[in-house]
């Protein structure tokens, strides 16, 4: 449900989502600027709109340094194009893997695509490795990267220096690509 709560000069415009899987409230804003806020069912609107207006500064900045960001390109979430595309996608994944593990230094299980609606990829400590059939509409060099960034978690399971210094070793403009990766939304 859409709500709309004055902000100074401007007016906040924000869906509401209120369910019972819903613990605490969050606040997120997407690549495009939307705002969603989820919140348990007992929540009252008032309080919600109390936690908003206190978080009015971060909720603008955030927004301005997407504005900034320029042109974004949404990749809509279709399950039809999802199975359509399923099988080419983790043929298209392996053959990067292949590229960037030439010599045998990444260990993994499994390999998987779903259709995720917020993640390009992501790693268990169980060697196993997902990744959005949505790749394959990335550019390759911005597919490349999301390859190479699960792959690394393979040897860092976190975002460390070290973990940073892994990507660099394969893409040494792992900066530039995670800023251009950032103008798609999936």
């Amino acid at each position: 449900m859409l709500h709309a709560l004055p902000f100074g000069e401007t007016t906040l415009n924000y869906s509401l989502n209120q369910t019972r899987r819903s613990r605490r409230m969050r606040i997120s804003i997407d690549a495009d600027a939307s705002i969603t806020v989820s919140a348990p069912p007992r929540m009252s609107q008032r309080y919600i709109e109390g936690v908003l207006v206190a978080r009015q500064g971060w909720i603008l900045k955030t927004i301005e340094i997407i504005r900034r960001r320029g042109v974004v390109i949404r990749i809509a979430h279709d399950p039809a194009a999802y199975k359509k595309y399923k099988k080419t996608a983790l043929e298209f994944v392996c053959k990067k893997i292949e590229e960037f593990n030439r010599a045998g230094e990444f260990s993994f299980s499994t390999i998987s695509i779903r259709n995720q609606r917020k993640r390009w990829g992501s790693c268990s400590k169980n060697g196993n490795i997902i990744f959005n059939y949505k790749l394959l509409f990335l550019p390759d060099e911005l597919s490349a990267y999301v390859v190479v960034h699960e792959l690394c978690h393979l040897k860092q399971h976190n975002h460390s220096r070290a973990f940073w210094q892994e990507v660099g070793r394969k893409i040494p403009d792992y900066r530039e690509r995670i800023a251009a990766l950032r103008k798609f939304i999936i």
